[in-house]
């Protein structure tokens, strides 16, 4: 019995550390790669950055240098996600999640945005930022939490059994959200970010075991 729970407890830190690992380096491909050059991530935390973008250039509030809110409209957004992940995979799944996303949340707050971009080229770091936060967000998911979002829904819908993987979800709202990014900036804006959430939803398949 107690040798059962030593090695639960070593599954714990085990799966918190991925959580904690995948999370920071996500926050690192996104705030230090991607955000410099004004593209945007899909799903909720590009609604998330469309937030963002209507507070600062439309109302025109100011925010601390270097540091983008987006991660904590992020979490406001992943609020009623929480309850769906609850009721469908269960407590575990919803402490993880929380915890998860909380984790995500704070990273994408602390990590700094560089005023100027640490990679100019923009197919550079579409790629290679697609890649380190791709990377991040699948070792979230091997760590059986989520980086919310399109992860809390995809799960969701692995465990329906309705043969969606993670990333199908990703590159699904990915569309509905540079739609929207189609009539507010330039299409140059638009195709970048969607090479670098295609790069992104591939990675996450290759890391996450469905």
């Amino acid at each position: 019995m107690l040798g059962k729970m030593d090695i639960r407890k070593r599954e714990t830190v085990t799966q918190a550390s991925l959580i904690v690992i995948g999370s920071l380096a996500y926050s690192i491909g996104l705030n230090m790669l991607i955000t410099p050059l004004a593209l945007y991530n899909g799903g909720f935390m590009g609604i998330a950055q469309l937030i963002r973008t209507f507070l600062v250039s439309v109302l025109h509030i100011k925010m601390p240098p270097g540091m983008d809110i987006a991660g904590a409209i992020y979490y406001i957004l992943n609020v009623p996600l929480f309850y769906m992940g609850y009721r469908i995979m269960g407590k575990g799944f919803f402490v993880k999640s929380l915890f998860g996303t909380t984790v995500i949340s704070i990273f994408l707050v602390l990590v700094p945005v560089p005023a100027t971009p640490i990679i100019e080229d923009y197919l550079t770091a579409c790629i290679i930022g697609g890649i380190i936060a791709g990377f991040g967000s699948g070792v979230i998911l091997r760590g059986r939490g989520t980086a919310g979002g399109p992860d809390i829904i995809g799960v969701c819908c692995l465990k329906k059994r309705l043969n969606i993987s993670v990333g199908q979800v990703n590159i699904f709202l990915n569309l509905v959200v540079y739609g929207i990014c189609l009539f507010m900036f330039d299409i140059e804006i638009v195709i970048y970010s969607l090479i670098y959430a295609t790069v992104f939803a591939l990675t996450v398949d290759k890391i996450h075991i469905q």
